[in-house]
């Protein structure tokens, strides 16, 4: 139960590419001169005093289209979407043949996410006569959208052909290329675009992304970097840029990176989804459950949040609230068999082992190859005392992963559970073959020998899991008891002082450190642990 989830936004960064093409083209010349002070003002930024201006012109001719659609190309350029395509519908309604109005709807279009509508008003442009890389190359992103990437890349290469620099015939190919998950063939894309144009900062961002899918996250940041130098207002590479730094393993930098994003953008909910689980990852829990609860709030429909921050909250100890966040996400996503799982991990750990097998049958009825299922249901069969069927369970498991030494230790352990000692033993190495430090195996064969009155074996066994880890209280306890059974008191006193320092609170260990005292005649500390034992009973 401690696997978090990260998660990517949706909209990839190469789709942005219509960005570089639809301020590419700029207003057609005319002998208005009445307007040109509105389109020096519109080329120069000042789109609020552009708008004065088209808007005083309007007011003395209502029905001039080239007011109209300049307004429409300054509201294009404020992102007044809504407002720009009214603009170009009333030039058009004044003249249905005003291509460089029906070119700038088109483009439009596109950014509204009427693809449709975007090709059909450019195609007419196009039947005009009117032939230019820009052109060719929004329709080639109309296309992209609707996923017709080979008309898409027939339209970009055409517009290459037109003008071998054109940026946007490379941006259209690498965003198919993105698509396609060919990030190899994206990141080539851009290499020969940044040779016309070495400083183009959204080149150096789409690279960056393409390297990133690539898992080529430090070649990633360089560009990333590079493009943050050239261009400061490309916020939205600060999102990626921490993604970067995350798989690096630099949690810091993302967190710096994180930061920034969400001072650009504060209501995306993928952004604090990712920002809770590099928290969670760097043990700032609290600041992760508020970062994971923001994602939640924003997006209440996407089950990751609940996932991840049910995982903070069962590695914090509090089962009950994992156990509702898992609950929903389940709702959100029933077909996942893992939600599954990991809520029937939360229930066998309450004692609800009915509850826990059957999530773990539903688990397996969607998938009944899943080693997990398999090996969790396992176990939990030992528990009810039903071994022929966790060994059926467990057998399974290694069948469907034979590399993993946990399934051939609890299947040593369900056979030795039925007395069957020897293939008992035999799955126990198996299980050190896989992993010849695996503390399990060692502890079930250490118990195996024990039940032969094999001390020495037993004994052996033990102390390979101290030598491995010297606090491991299971077998400092086991091996005191044999030491005891052996009466070699003083070896069993070393052990249960060390386990005392590991478990002060453990009755038993208390108790059989007082035979200990007792049998070599020290009867004060005898009593005293005799009394800590009364104390700790069945802790």
């Amino acid at each position: 139960m401690n696997k978090t989830l990260i998660s990517y936004k949706s909209k990839a960064a190469l789709l942005g590419i219509g960005l570089m093409i639809f301020f590419s083209g700029g207003c057609s010349s005319s002998n208005d001169h009445s307007l040109a002070e509105a389109r020096k003002l519109l080329d120069s930024g000042q789109l609020e005093k552009a708008v004065k201006v088209v808007d005083a012109r309007l007011k003395l001719e209502p029905d001039n289209k080239m007011a109209f659609f300049l307004r429409g190309k300054v509201r294009d350029r404020s992102e007044d979407l809504d407002l720009a395509l009214e603009d170009y519908n009333k030039a058009l309604d004044l003249d249905p043949g005003f291509v460089d109005a029906l070119e700038a709807r088109g483009r439009l279009k596109i950014r509204t996410r009427d693809y449709d509508g975007a090709e059909n008003d450019l195609t007419k442009v196009l039947q005009t006569g009117r032939q230019s890389p820009q052109l060719i190359s929004s329709l080639g992103l109309a296309h992209f959208f609707k996923k017709d990437f080979e008309e898409a890349r027939r339209l970009f290469d055409q517009s290459q052909a037109m003008d071998e620099k054109h940026d946007g015939a490379y941006f259209g190919r690498a965003a198919i290329d993105v698509e396609e998950k060919d990030y190899p063939a994206a990141i080539q894309e851009l290499d020969s675009l940044l040779k016309f144009h070495p400083k183009n900062a959204q080149a150096l961002f789409r690279r960056g992304f393409a390297h990133l899918k690539a898992s080529d996250p430090k070649s990633a940041v360089a560009d990333f970097n590079l493009a943050l130098e050239l261009d400061p207002d490309l916020k939205e590479i600060y999102w990626y840029r921490a993604e970067a730094n995350r798989v690096l393993g630099r949690p810091e930098r993302a967190l710096k990176d994180y930061e920034k994003a969400e001072a650009a953008d504060p209501n995306d909910p993928i952004l604090y989804l990712n920002q809770g689980t590099v928290l969670m990852a760097t043990g700032q829990y609290p600041e992760a459950l508020e970062k994971l609860t923001r994602s939640i709030v924003l997006d209440p429909e996407n089950p990751l949040p609940y996932i991840n921050r049910a995982v903070l909250q069962f590695d914090t100890g509090n089962l009950l609230a994992a156990l509702s966040d898992l609950n929903k996400a389940i709702k959100l996503r029933d077909d996942d068999p893992q939600l599954l799982i990991r809520r029937a991990y939360i229930f066998k750990l309450m004692a609800r082992g009915d509850r826990a097998i059957a999530d773990l049958n539903a688990a397996l009825t969607a998938d009944p190859k899943n080693y997990q299922a398999l090996l969790l249901r396992g176990s939990l069969y030992y528990n009810q005392e039903q071994l022929d069927r966790a060994i059926l369970d467990l057998e399974e498991a290694i069948i469907q992963n034979p590399d993993d030494p946990s399934a051939y230790q609890l299947l040593a352990e369900g056979l030795f559970r039925k007395g069957e000692k020897k293939e008992a033993l035999d799955e126990a190495n198996l299980a050190l073959k896989k992993d010849e430090t695996y503390i399990p195996a060692f502890i079930t064969i250490g118990d195996i020998y024990k039940s032969e009155l094999n001390y020495d074996q037993a004994i052996e066994a033990y102390s390979k899991v101290l030598n491995l880890d010297s606090g491991n209280f299971e077998a400092r306890l086991k091996r005191a008891k044999l030491y005891v059974e052996l009466r070699d008191f003083s070896e069993a006193l070393d052990d249960l002082d060390s386990a005392v320092k590991v478990n002060p609170y453990s009755g038993d260990v208390y108790a059989l450190r007082s035979q200990c005292y007792d049998a070599l005649g020290d009867q004060e500390k005898a009593k005293q642990d005799t009394w800590r034992a009364r104390v700790f009973v069945n802790r």
